[in-house]
């Protein structure tokens, strides 16, 4: 992929210093963002440096504004150590969520704070040279609007859906115009590092690096929306697979000649179990003459809004959409008893519109993997309702800068 030397403030105050030395400055900086307040102690730890070293490059990263004392930590004895931490504005990121029909992006300083509140633009997403031509003027629109000093923007995350190569840039489903990948293209437009990922990946990360899933190694996360997505972190990492599509488990066969799926096979989970088969199980049995709540609202189909109707339904006390749910839960949790028997995961996190549903939900995947998993590997596996919300989309875009900005910044200075 093509590198662009980006011009970026905040990389500018580090350098002036020997090339070791400013790789050693940069982890630093990367691990008090990643984890949070630290003691020279514990960065001394994490990086391998001397006490010495470490007092002197944090003394200069003080120094230059990046990195501040913030509070001291606990003590078993003795004087208690000072904690360092980023300064608030230190840099910037930007978090872009690309939907199918709508964009949301928000801009966060360096300690995670949401500096814009989130904004959502309306843009079918597809492989139109033009679609990327708005994807990128409302970008850079937005980083105008926000106030922020754009050299402090060291990176732009973007999670979407689709068949998602992040290592090369390329998303093959959409925006995949001409010769280029979609990474460069936006690079060489918008003049910022940028970063993808596919939807359910980058969520996955925002659960491990900002959610219930912090300090886990090994994590499922089903991303339970329109569609069917899953996220895995094994063994402290995303993974990924040997081509990059590691986790299409919504196109697992459930069915034998059951729907045909928009991948082009018959039965697949997506067509007994996502948000759109919901909404369309529910406009089936309101077709069929079936007393619901459902009834009484409209009807918007194979949308968002349409799955959030249905589970809001359930919510309320409607006896057929509790039906449907807990028909979807079923499915999804003899599947989830796949990956159980497959990958012995220590925690699985349902996260999107259906999980809302809560027990209704979570009940009847519980029995189902009860009943096709074998207890000595199901009972040590937890399953838990993401804490996010609405903000996982937007989080998620944010922790895939988070897990690579660093990354390629120090490989370009070299280790």
């Amino acid at each position: 992929m093509e590198q662009f030397q980006f011009k970026n403030a905040f990389i500018d105050q580090l350098a002036g210093v020997e090339q070791k030395r400013y790789v050693h400055e940069l982890k630093i900086i990367k691990y008090l963002y990643i984890s949070g307040l630290h003691s020279s102690a514990d960065i001394c730890r994490h990086l391998r440096i001397s006490v010495p070293n470490a007092f002197s490059m944090l003394n200069d990263l003080v120094e230059k504004n990046l990195i501040e004392k913030k509070g001291r930590g606990d003590s078993i004895g003795g004087r208690k150590p000072d904690l360092y931490g980023i300064k608030d504005d230190c840099f910037y990121v930007m978090a872009v969520e690309v939907g199918v029909y709508t964009t949301r992006m928000a801009i966060f300083n360096s300690v995670n704070e949401n500096l814009t509140g989130v904004k959502e633009f309306s843009i079918n997403l597809n492989n139109k040279s033009e679609t990327l031509d708005m994807l990128i003027a409302v970008i850079q629109q937005f980083i105008k609007m926000s106030g922020i000093n754009s050299q402090r923007l060291t990176g732009i995350g973007i999670s979407m859906p689709g068949l998602v190569d992040s290592i090369q840039g390329i998303n093959y489903s959409y925006l995949n115009i001409g010769d280029q990948s979609l990474v460069s293209l936006l690079e060489e437009r918008l003049q910022k590092p940028v970063f993808i990922e596919n939807d359910a990946n980058a969520i996955a990360l925002a659960e491990y690096r900002l959610g219930i899933a912090q300090s886990k190694k090994e994590v499922l996360v089903l991303y339970l929306d329109l569609g069917i997505g899953l996220g895995m972190i094994l063994n402290g990492k995303l993974y990924r697979g040997f081509a990059g599509f590691a986790g299409e488990f919504s196109h697992i066969q459930m069915v034998d000649d059951g729907k045909l799926c928009c991948c082009g096979k018959l039965g697949c989970l997506e067509t007994i179990a996502s948000g759109a088969a919901l909404v369309q199980m529910a406009e089936e049995g309101i077709a069929l003459g079936k007393s619901s709540i459902v009834l009484n609202q409209p009807s918007v189909k194979n949308s968002r809004l349409g799955v959030r109707k249905v589970v809001d339904a359930a919510l309320s006390g409607d006896q057929y959409a509790i039906g449907i749910i807990a028909e979807a839960g079923t499915n999804i949790g003899k599947a989830i008893s796949i990956l159980i028997q497959v990958l012995n995961p220590e925690q699985i996190v349902l996260c999107g519109v259906m999980s809302e549903a809560g027990r209704y939900l979570t009940m009847p995947i519980q029995q189902a993997i009860q009943t096709h998993s074998m207890n000595q590997l199901s009972k040590h596996t937890k399953i838990e309702l993401s804490k996010m919300g609405d903000e996982i989309g937007i989080k998620g875009a944010l922790a895939v800068v988070m897990e690579n900005v660093f990354e390629a910044v120090i490989k370009r200075a070299g280790r």
